[in-house]
């Protein structure tokens, strides 16, 4: 093998490697974690949830934001764009102490995900919660081929973003009314 081929073998080794790390980097679910799923999923990511306290009167409620995933479909085949997938999501509020789901939502509209192209949603699901429970939020995120599931998880959110009643921010493990 000549110098040449060598180096240039070695060259797009490095830049593939690198894109790699990248898609993967930018994909981590770093404000989650995954606690079930099956089948064949790609890379996604699921953003840090808000939880804006607010005073009604005397009545005090917690706006909840689930903020929407980017999901890839899984690269079964190399090269990139050549893998796809239908994917959709759902959002669960439970209760941080007992684990019990106190509201959901429906499934997201289908989007299109490719190995190498995201699946988005704009914006994120709001939940008005009673001010006196504590909240965490569970996203389901499917993958589907034209006729069937193959894949899922269920992903709890481990960051929120906490805004008090008066408006002071700070960053927390669940979401639960702040008066101060």
């Amino acid at each position: 093998m000549s110098t040449t081929i060598r180096r240039t073998s070695t060259a797009l080794l490095t830049a593939a490697t690198a894109l790699v790390a990248v898609l993967v980097g930018a994909m981590a679910p770093a404000s989650a974690q995954i606690f079930a799923g099956n089948g064949t999923w790609g890379y996604y990511d699921v953003g840090q949830a808000t939880c804006r306290s607010r005073l009604y009167g005397n009545t005090q409620v917690v706006d909840l934001t689930a903020a929407s995933p980017r999901a890839l479909a899984k690269n079964l085949h190399a090269g990139g764009g050549n893998d796809a997938a239908w994917v959709r999501f759902r959002v669960f509020v439970v209760n941080a102490s007992t684990g019990a789901t106190v509201t959901s939502s429906g499934y997201s509209g289908w989007k299109r995900a490719w190995d190498n192209s995201p699946a988005t949603w704009s914006g994120g699901t709001l939940f008005t919660l009673a001010g006196r429970g504590n909240y965490r939020v569970e996203t389901r995120v499917e993958w589907w081929n034209s006729t069937s599931r193959i894949g899922w998880i269920a992903d709890r959110t481990t960051s929120y973003r906490l805004i008090s009643a008066y408006g002071f921010a700070w960053n927390g493990g669940s979401c639960s009314y702040v008066f101060q």
